[in-house]
Parts: structure tokens; C-alpha cells; sequence
């Protein structure tokens, strides 16, 4: 902005620049905040009392690394068998993503309510337009983060976290849990920066490591299932309830 308003200046469209005394913002620090398994254990059936549409939400942000506008505009249209195919359009580096849903996933989706005039996996239920019938339509995925992260602390008593952390925890735990190749880590996330996939063996690497990614979430999922024992199944069957 300064230095927009310095060109209008130079171009005495403005006799002062007004943003010349303001300083520049300070560098953002990254954050590297990284949930323990102790945390994990914690939030998984926290995440089930939650309930439909959060709670799914957020352990399939768990068990996916994707990001969260990605799987709370999930649609079932982009789910096909045991692949979540999303859209260029959808994804931050604007690359087609096929994100290969392990079990414990699948098993979670298996068990969401369908509901009626809505192709988004999770809606909050709000009707914004109305068919030609003049039935309420739901068309719109879920918007209301805050709330449902301050009441997911609140059940779990693990605070200091945001949603990406949980993409974080996925990346770290794939290295350092089960040392997955960091360029496989990489494939799973959608993630661009890495040696194997970036600049110019970016070009010329363009293998998807399908089969290598699959295996990698499923595997995920089976560490966050080890941790959470028998959670797992009372979570899925509390969701299907919600049909």
C-alpha cells in the first residue's frame, strides 16, 4: 500500500503519501505446533461427542492431512470407491489432488448422513435457495469453525491448536512415527516445495505415488487407531445414528 500511495504521489494524484509513516508489519513466524499422541487420544472421542457435521470433519482432517476448506467443501460427487478426487479449482496450488481414503475414512464417510438437495458431505443444514418444488435446498458446506474448535477444547481440555495443526501432526508423524519418504509425505499433502517436486525435477518428476500414498494413510490411520483403541468403532456408529 505504501508503496502504491508513493507512485500516486509521484504522479501528483496525491500531494502526500499517508501510509509513510506507518511500519511494516512484522514478519510472521511460522508455527510448528505439533499434537503429541496423548493429545490424539484425547481428541479422537472428542471429536465423535461432537458430532455430525464437525466431528467427521475434523478426524478426517487427521487421518487425511488435507486442508479444511478442502474437506468441509467435500462433495460426494468427488468421492469415487476408495478415492477423494479433488478439483484443481479447490486446492491451494490449484493442482488436481486424488487423496486415497484409508479404511478408518472411508468407514467414517460410510457412515454420514445424506442429506437431501445437497451434494456437500457436510452442511450445516442452512437453507439458502429454494428448488422449483419450493423445498428448502442445502447448499452450502459448513462455515462455523470457531465455535465447533472452542467447543472441541472445551470437551477435550487440548488447547493452544489450530485445524492446520492437524495437517502438521499428519506430516510429522508420517516422518517421524513411520518413516514414510519425505517425498511421499509430500505427494500425500499435495505439497510442491520438496527437492523430488519442485523447480526443475519437478518438471521431469511427474510420478503420483499412488500406490506408495495409499499405503501411507493407511498406515496413518492404523497409528491413530493404535492410539485411540477402541474409540474408533463407538465413534462411527455415534455418527450413523445422525442418518
Amino acid at each position: 500500500m505504501r508503496r502504491a500511495l508513493a507512485w500516486a504521489v509521484s504522479q501528483d494524484k496525491l500531494d502526500t503519501n499517508p501510509a509513510a509513516g506507518i511500519e511494516a508489519p512484522a514478519e510472521e513466524q511460522s508455527r510448528d505446533r505439533v499434537l503429541s499422541n496423548a493429545e490424539i487420544v484425547k481428541l479422537w472421542p472428542a471429536f465423535g461427542q461432537l458430532g455430525y457435521p464437525y466431528g467427521p470433519v475434523f478426524q478426517l482432517l487427521l487421518l487425511t492431512g488435507a486442508r479444511r476448506n478442502e474437506v468441509g467443501g467435500m462433495s460426494w460427487s468427488e468421492v469415487d470407491g476408495d478415492t477423494w478426487n479433488l478439483p484443481g479449482e479447490r486446492t491451494k496450488n490449484a493442482r488436481p489432488h486424488m487423496v486415497p481414503l484409508s479404511s478408518t475414512a472411508r468407514e467414517i464417510l460410510d457412515h454420514l448422513p445424506r442429506i437431501d438437495g445437497s451434494d456437500y458431505v457436510f452442511t450445516s443444514g442452512r437453507a439458502r435457495t429454494r428448488g422449483e418444488n419450493g423445498e428448502r435446498v442445502t447448499d452450502r458446506p459448513v462455515n462455523g469453525w470457531g465455535p465447533a474448535k472452542k467447543r472441541i477444547d472445551e470437551i477435550s481440555g487440548v488447547t493452544g491448536w489450530r485445524l492446520h495443526d492437524l495437517r502438521r501432526t499428519l506430516v510429522t508423524g508420517m516422518n517421524e512415527e513411520l518413516n514414510v519418504d519425505p517425498h511421499i509425505i509430500e505427494a500425500v499433502v499435495n505439497h510442491m516445495s520438496g527437492s523430488a517436486r519442485a523447480g526443475i525435477a519437478g518438471i521431469y518428476n511427474k510420478a503420483e505415488y499412488l500406490p506408495q500414498r495409499k499405503v501411507a494413510l493407511e498406515s496413518w490411520a492404523n497409528h491413530i487407531m493404535g492410539l485411540v483403541g477402541g474409540e474408533a468403532e463407538s465413534t462411527v456408529v455415534a455418527f450413523g445414528k445422525k442418518r
